[in-house]
Parts: C-alpha cells; sequence; structure tokens
C-alpha cells in the first residue's frame, strides 16, 4: 500500500535527519530518480531502515 496525506506526512516526521537528507537528494536528481524514491518512501511494507538501504541504492546505481 502507498502512503498519502496525513499518513506520509506522518512517518515522514519520524524519519532522522540523515534518512530526510537522503530523500532529498533523491528528490533533488532527476526526474526518474525522483520518482523511484517515491516509490520507495510511499511504500507502507518497509521500515525507515529498509527505506535508507534502497534510497543508498538507488543513490548509488545513479552515480556510476
Amino acid at each position: 500500500m502507498r502512503l498519502r496525506g496525513k499518513e506520509y506526512e506522518d512517518r515522514l516526521e519520524k524519519y532522522s535527519y540523515s534518512t530526510i537528507n537522503l530523500i532529498s537528494l533523491a528528490n533533488a536528481g532527476t526526474k526518474e530518480i525522483a520518482l523511484k524514491a517515491s516509490e520507495i518512501t510511499t511504500d507502507s511494507t518497509l521500515n525507515e531502515e529498509q527505506v535508507r538501504q534502497k534510497l543508498i541504492q538507488l543513490l548509488n546505481s545513479t552515480s556510476t
């Protein structure tokens, strides 16, 4: 299930600074990267650590 609205806002408020920073870095990339990052961050089945890991993988895959 994808989080939206208040549920997504509540989730982001609980994230650490470093996770928010990763989200910001991904959103500052190309449209494709931002869309993939959105899919990751709105996935309700992932916890914060899983979101971080997937964002790091995404950012690393685009830097090569």
